[in-house]
């Protein structure tokens, strides 16, 4: 869950994102796993997505992500809205440098899910948006 001020806006990196509602200090813890969130099994996280209609798997497979742990985590929050760059503002948790007010909050997916992580599934992220034709 966030623990500092954010608001979601269009995000020059892709679509929606996640922006400082306040200036948050370089070393601010800014996010932690809450009662709010939802922590699962691999195995746990395989049987739900197995039961649901396939928008709602794609809800899941868009929003949420395997932590080194082996677990699966969907933020409660906005949160999710945190999108990827190569070179974040954060590492998840931690401000990485101090973030200005207005300034989107950034992450490096590949911290977050592991080097494995490929700019084809970066697509799969994308998979919603309209033709624009």
């Amino acid at each position: 869950m966030n623990l500092v001020k954010t608001y979601i806006d269009r995000s020059p990196i892709e679509g929606i994102g996640l922006f400082a509602a306040e200036f948050i200090p370089k070393g601010t813890l800014i996010w932690e796993i809450g009662d709010i969130d939802r922590i699962m099994s691999r195995d746990e996280f395989l049987s739900l997505e197995e039961s649901l209609p396939q928008v709602a798997r794609d809800y899941l497979l868009r929003y949420s992500y395997d932590d080194e742990d082996g677990v699966v985590i969907l933020c409660g929050d906005d949160a999710k809205y945190t999108n990827h760059s190569y070179v974040a503002n954060t590492d998840g948790e931690y401000a990485l440098q101090d973030i200005h007010v207005g300034e989107e909050i950034t992450c490096d997916y590949r911290k977050l899910c592991g080097e494995e992580w490929t700019e084809q599934e970066f697509e799969v992220l994308k998979s919603y948006r309209p033709d624009e034709n």
